[in-house]
Order: structure tokens, then sequence, then C-alpha cells
């Protein structure tokens, strides 16, 4: 139950979070390897976002490959493939300096308002 309630941290950039927070993934980290380890590469590839160039960059995606194929995390296996046939398009954030962010935004906002809909219809009104 304890390790659900602190699910959040996981997700979070680890120099985001209060010295508290760091002690209880730290606790997560000493109790499973296993986690402690998706922890690491998960953080590394979250690196990504604050890369300045191209370069650093892709010297990262190529640190963060090793420490992949070296574990034997099937998720992190799955989403190293995503990213390799994605590659073009990630890096191009780093020539570009752009991002869809904006539009990925609003189909959500959108899908969330459909779903919120289920069953109503215009027409019946």
């Amino acid at each position: 139950m304890a390790l659900k309630q602190d699910k959040d941290l996981f997700s979070e950039a680890y120099e985001d979070l209060t010295e508290e927070e760091q002690d209880r993934i730290k606790y997560w980290e000493n109790l499973s390897p296993t986690l402690a380890q998706a922890i690491k590469i998960h953080q590394k590839l979250r690196a990504l976002y604050r890369c300045d160039d191209l370069e650093e960059a892709l010297d990262l995606l190529v640190k963060w490959e090793q420490e992949v194929l070296a574990s034997s995390l099937e998720p992190f296996e799955k989403l190293h493939k995503t990213i390799w046939n994605w590659l073009p398009e990630i890096l191009n954030r780093f020539v570009y300096r752009i991002s869809n962010t904006k539009t990925e935004g609003k189909n959500n906002q959108l899908r969330t308002m459909n779903h919120q809909g289920f069953g109503y219809s215009l027409l019946s009104l």
C-alpha cells in the first residue's frame, strides 16, 4: 500500500523532490534492486529534456541505451524500440527547438470531454 502512495514520486525529476521525498525514493531503492535500476534508467531518460543541443542529446541516448540493454527490464526494452523508431522526430526537438506540446494538450482535452459526454447526443435534446 505504501508503494502505491509513493508511486507519483517515481515520475518526478529527482532534483525537484524535497529531501523527505528523496529519502522515500532511497528507501524503495534499498528495498528492491530492480526498482532501483528502473528508477535510475527512468531518471537518465528524463535528463533528455534538459539537454541543450543535439550532440548532448545523442550522447545521453547512447548511454541510456547501453544501460537499458544491460538491464533485463522488459518495459524499458519496449520503450527503447519505440525511441529508436521515432529517433529522427525526437531529435528534431534539438534541431528546431519546437514541440507539439500544445497540440497534444488540446487533443487530450478533447478526448476527456468526449469521454465525459459518453452516451449523450445533441440529437436527443
